[in-house]
């Protein structure tokens, strides 16, 4: 009976944390839908510093907190993951501009395959067949999406966009990139939410360096409350209370299900521009599309919890 009382309190358990992250991750899904709305509107730039100054105000006290926990090399990491991040972050948000929300969604799901491979250059982790497997058959699908548009039409055209793909590429190397080093920072004995919250310290001064070197400033009484909605949505409401949710979520019902409700948002945010921007996705994006979450698939068996509790963080 009493055996039977704690299966039933775990498995309550688990159903209300597995709620909790599939609400939180089909809130997180339009969230590159209004970044591109955004930058439509305003300097990439201008929207990165503003969303990086809404971040480090929130998430400022953790760094109080955690001083005393700050050696030589958990701060090298910190500054690295920041400017790998503000780098990877910059990027998403020029991509956004010069293409569809639906096509940077697609080709951003690579980032995790290139995590694989650094994680197993840098860190020295094997990795097995499968997840070999699954980081090929991911590789072809950004191939599929990429490539085949351009051959088939002959020149670029608006199925395929030379720019954002360019810079999507970059983000798919330094964001996996920020993310060890993340991960090493936190290893090295510092809280992650004080890594996160100095990264977003070192993004903000990139990006303010960025905007008043070569982008365009918008004066804030010009910023209309849909787009400060917007912006608080990207990144208090995204970056910064949703992911607290996923990761608590992540503590309690484990990798495997939060990679599955990770993989759902994807899918998801790929559908809203569809149906809120009326943007159109060729054939051969989804056929890409699905050949790398099926690749995703195979790699996020390889992949230890600490990696997925790091991924997301964009």
């Amino acid at each position: 009976m009493f055996n039977r009382l704690k299966q039933k309190q775990k498995s309550n358990v688990f159903g209300f944390w597995f709620t909790a992250a599939l609400i939180t991750q089909l809130a997180i899904a339009p969230n590159s839908t209004v970044m591109r709305i955004i930058v439509q509107e305003m300097d990439p730039l201008m929207f990165n510093s503003l969303r990086s100054a809404l971040i480090v105000a929130v998430t400022f006290p953790f760094i109080l907190f955690a001083l005393r926990k700050f050696n030589r090399f958990n701060f090298m990491y910190t500054v690295g993951a920041g400017i790998c991040m503000a780098i990877a972050t910059l990027c998403a948000v020029f991509a956004l501009q010069q293409s569809q929300a639906s096509y940077v969604v697609i080709l951003s799901l690579g980032s995790p395959i290139v995590l694989v491979f650094l994680t197993h250059w840098l860190l020295k982790e094997k990795v097995n067949l499968r997840a070999a497997a699954g980081v090929t058959l991911a590789a072809m699908g950004g191939l599929v999406a990429v490539t085949l548009p351009l051959a088939f039409h002959g020149s670029a055209s608006l199925e395929f966009y030379p720019l954002a793909t360019a810079l999507i590429a970059v983000n798919c190397i330094f964001f996996p990139l920020g993310m060890i080093f993340f991960r090493k920072a936190n290893e090295m004995g510092l809280p992650l939410p004080a890594v996160q919250s100095l990264a977003s310290v070192v993004i903000l001064i990139v990006s303010l360096a960025g905007l008043f070197a070569v982008g365009t400033p918008t004066a804030l009484t010009d910023i209309s409350l849909a787009t400060w909605v917007g912006i608080v949505y990207s990144g208090i409401g995204v970056v910064f209370l949703c992911r607290m949710i996923i990761v608590a979520s992540y503590e309690r019902i484990g990798s495997g299900p939060i990679a599955a409700l990770t993989y759902l948002e994807g899918l998801v945010a790929v559908l809203i521009p569809v149906a809120v921007l009326s943007e159109r996705l060729s054939l051969w994006v989804v056929a890409g599309g699905v050949l790398i979450l099926l690749g995703l698939y195979l790699t996020e068996k390889h992949q230890s919890r600490k990696h997925y509790h790091l991924l997301r963080h964009h």
